[in-house]
């Protein structure tokens, strides 16, 4: 999710705030470049089927939502080992993002749990 906000948004320079309620409800805020700011509730306690994923974004041009998913989760996770595969034996292209990348996510993820109250 941060990542998809980190893209789409702009790059997060600040987690504002953040609140984590048992049993796995995570809310966060985080402050983009350029003053943009998003809003993050999520939780990995969910039946794997059916599940449901929603984005919506607004701003100065309107919103826009995105509901549900373009398959369901046992295609698209076969899909993400098929792509891990190709990229390691060589036979499809390296991944686009790195371990630099990874990095960031990561301290992003320390940034929201050292900003819980």
């Amino acid at each position: 999710m941060i990542d998809l906000l980190d893209a789409a948004v702009g790059p997060v320079v600040d987690v504002q705030w953040a609140r984590h309620d048992e049993p796995d409800l995570w809310r966060f805020g985080l402050l983009h470049a350029g003053g943009a700011s998003s809003t993050v509730t999520l939780s990995t306690r969910v039946p794997v089927d059916p599940s449901e994923i929603e984005f919506t974004v607004f701003g100065g041009a309107g919103r826009h939502r995105i509901a549900g998913r373009g398959a369901d989760a046992p295609t698209c996770y076969a899909a993400l080992l098929d792509e891990l595969v190709a990229a390691v034996d060589g036979s499809g292209p390296p991944p686009a993002l790195g371990v630099r990348r990874g990095l960031r996510l990561q301290e992003l993820v320390a940034a929201v749990r050292a900003a819980v109250r």
